[in-house]
């Protein structure tokens, strides 16, 4: 079974508008598309901050995903699993210079 990154889907999970963009046009829903993560192997990231686009190399050193339990609450005196676990992922990079020795390039109003 693959799984698909999500603006490989037709639709924004949250509204169910067509996935056309980054960011849906309706409700505003942000999509990451982290699918070609590999330790240790550069690849080149976009990243936008309001209308700044920064486009760097950077080595992915770490990728770990957590899940905490969920909690135990009681009902007539019986236990039961209530709430949902948090699930984190953390991914560490190192941003490393390209082969002309630049770092990051930054575009505005994009």
């Amino acid at each position: 079974m693959s799984m698909k990154s999500a603006r490989d889907r037709l639709n924004c999970p949250n509204c169910g508008a067509p996935i056309t963009s980054y960011k849906c046009e309706y409700c505003g829903t942000l999509f990451y598309d982290f699918a070609n993560l590999e330790l240790y192997e550069p690849s080149y990231i976009r990243l936008r901050i309001g209308d700044t686009l920064n486009i760097f190399r950077a080595v992915t050193t770490s990728i770990e995903v957590t899940q905490s339990s969920p909690e135990v609450c009681y009902a007539d005196n019986k236990p039961f699993l209530c709430g949902n676990p948090d699930i984190t992922v953390t991914v560490e990079m190192r941003v490393v210079s390209d082969d002309k020795g630049v770092l990051m390039e930054r575009r505005r109003n994009v």
